[in-house]
């Protein structure tokens, strides 16, 4: 069985339904409500677990589980008990995680923790995409689709600056996770390629890209983002990743389709 923490969150949702279609449906999906949320009537998972008892349940079910994920992002990741916490079982069982983190101390601290056998760390600011629609089963017109978008970015709830971000998009994550779910090697954090962008021209950019047939403008990266390209093709990784306007162009022909001009 595979542990999703974080099923709330932009890329826990797009994970479960990467998953899903892989067919893996032997889920445990973890969040703060006592209840799994409604939505997720629409996805197949086995069991729904409160994230104040995922300590404890972990514990006695550690045997069967084959992968954790923490999906959530955290400025302070490594003082998070409950991440702590998950870090110390998977470990001690032997068990594989793959976390999301914004904490810039996460290298430093897992060198000093005992390690699981496999673990990967994705270093992200801001995630941008949408629930698959799948889940969500959302017909949007194109402005509440812009303003989706805006409202839907993925960023830590300690981050102090909300109209100012580094965005990745949240397939280019999703795809990385499964890579690693397939590979299980090479162990480490790594950064993810972002843009940098404000709120409103991020909206600006949305706009121009939903209401042009033509191909997204193109958006150069960053040397840091290059630098991250690199990194994971030294792995073996070799999926492109998408640039701001086409991912912003992706989510207008996968999730619209047909409903573009509703």
């Amino acid at each position: 069985m595979m542990v999703i923490a974080g099923t709330h969150t932009l890329l826990g949702q797009n994970l479960i339904s990467k998953l899903n279609e892989e067919n893996f449906n032997y889920l445990i999906l973890v969040d703060e409500n006592e209840s799994p949320p409604q939505e997720h009537s629409k996805i197949r998972y086995w069991h729904y677990v409160q994230e104040v008892h995922l300590s404890n349940w972990l514990a006695e079910n550690a045997e069967e589980i084959e992968f954790v994920f923490w999906c959530k992002i955290d400025v302070l990741l490594s003082k998070n008990s409950l991440f702590t916490d998950i870090w110390q079982q998977c470990h001690q069982h032997q068990i594989p995680l793959i976390f999301s983190s914004s904490d810039p101390s996460m290298e430093s601290w897992i060198q000093e923790q005992p390690q699981p056998f496999f673990w990967a760390g994705l270093q992200v600011s801001a995630i941008y995409g949408l629930p698959p629609k799948s889940i969500s089963g959302e017909q949007l017109t194109e402005d509440q689709l812009i303003e989706r978008l805006t409202t839907s970015i993925q960023y830590p709830v300690n981050q102090l600056n909300k109209n100012t971000y580094m965005l990745t998009f949240v397939q280019d994550m999703v795809d990385v996770i499964y890579f690693f779910i397939r590979h299980r090697q090479h162990a480490g954090c790594y950064e993810m390629p972002c843009h940098h962008t404000d709120v409103l021209p991020f909206k600006s950019l949305a706009q121009q890209v939903l209401r042009n047939e033509a191909s997204p403008p193109p958006m150069p990266w960053s040397a840091q983002s290059l630098s991250a390209f690199a990194a994971l093709q030294t792995i073996g990784y070799d999926k492109q990743f998408c640039s701001l306007p086409e991912g912003i162009d992706q989510l207008v022909k996968n999730y619209l389709a047909s409903d573009r001009y509703i």
